[in-house]
């Protein structure tokens, strides 16, 4: 359960640990050192909470250099000021000249609660990063999805072309740890799962890694790999990092390896295909319920194919590589 050092109403109290803890999860996910996050995005290797930006709550700076501005509510729903102000921070962060609009440019991503209306605007989104022009995508939304881009056009006073850009830069992160972070341990248990057979021992990384979110929000600094694993070091956790060494290995270990990476390697490719289908799907699909059946699907083959690439990257680092099946 998230811990409550903060004095004040419960609403903040609520709302300062839900954002903390959706630190701690990318946290978690650079500590696995693993590839995360839609194709290109690559490893974790800086996160800031309460950043000097539009999109303020966590900042996640990925390998590629792209950036993910991360905005933390526990709800909030269109017709509510907060609404209305959270798009208008968004357009002021994609307006900024530093935001990389580009096509696998940043990204700016709402984590909250599952709701209808959060699965609407997750399709609704889903459907602007595969419609190239306003008009494409319109024909493509249902009535409540385009009266809530109405809405949204007039609140944000840009016109409709602008507006689906704008939305192709924006992701919906349906966050399924419980209501209140305060009244529930699933977010330890998520943050134990991602770094188990990682950090030694595992059961107090989660209350660490919490606590340096709240220190570093108040000393607007980033945390990196080496400084997150350094706080672990101290507080006797031990993290273990693969290193890549070049080992010798005889003609028939190479031979088993080289059979074992063609077999991982088949099943990647097996499941980008699966995964790039469903996505597909989502994009199109309208009844609320086959849409949250098939997120959690994509979420599972999500975590599938993390595993594979960090086995496959494993072995490659041993110096073996791929069959050449070019004849």
């Amino acid at each position: 359960m998230c811990p409550n050092p903060e004095s004040g109403g419960p609403t903040t109290h609520a709302g300062t640990n839900f954002q903390n803890c959706i630190a701690v999860l990318r946290l978690a996910r650079m500590l696995a050192d693993s590839e995360f996050g839609e194709q290109l995005l690559g490893k974790i290797v800086a996160v800031r909470s309460e950043a000097p930006t539009e999109v303020d709550d966590v900042v996640v700076t990925y390998a590629s250099q792209r950036r993910e501005y991360i905005q933390a509510k526990l709800r909030v729903s269109p017709g509510e000021s907060a609404w209305d102000v959270m798009w208008q921070h968004f357009y002021k962060q994609y307006q900024q000249p530093s935001f990389n609009r580009g096509d696998r440019g940043d990204i700016m991503t709402l984590a909250l609660e599952w709701t209808t209306q959060v699965a609407n605007l997750e399709n609704l989104l889903s459907r602007a990063s595969t419609s190239e022009s306003y008009a494409v995508w319109k024909q493509r939304l249902t009535l409540p999805q385009f009266k809530l881009i109405e809405t949204l056009l007039n609140n944000l006073q840009i016109d409709s072309e602008e507006m689906l850009d704008l939305c192709k830069h924006v992701r919906v992160w349906r966050v399924p740890y419980g209501l209140d972070p305060l009244k529930s341990d699933s977010f330890e248990s998520e943050v134990r799962r991602i770094v188990q057979g990682v950090a030694f021992p595992v059961e107090s990384v989660f209350s660490i890694l919490l606590g340096l979110v709240a220190t570093t929000a108040s000393l607007r600094t980033d945390l990196t790999y080496d400084s997150v694993v350094a706080q672990l070091n101290q507080r006797g956790v031990e993290v273990k990092r693969f290193e890549a060494k070049r080992i010798s290995l005889s003609a028939q270990e190479q031979a088993r390896l080289r059979q074992k990476l063609d077999g991982l390697t088949a099943q990647h490719n097996l499941l980008s295909e699966r995964i790039n289908r469903l996505r597909t799907g989502l994009a199109i699909e309208t009844d609320i319920e086959r849409q949250f059946s098939a997120q959690k699907r994509l979420e599972i083959l999500e975590t599938d194919r993390d595993n594979l690439s960090k086995e496959i990257s494993e072995i490659e680092q041993t110096g073996v590589k791929q069959n050449d099946k070019s004849n």
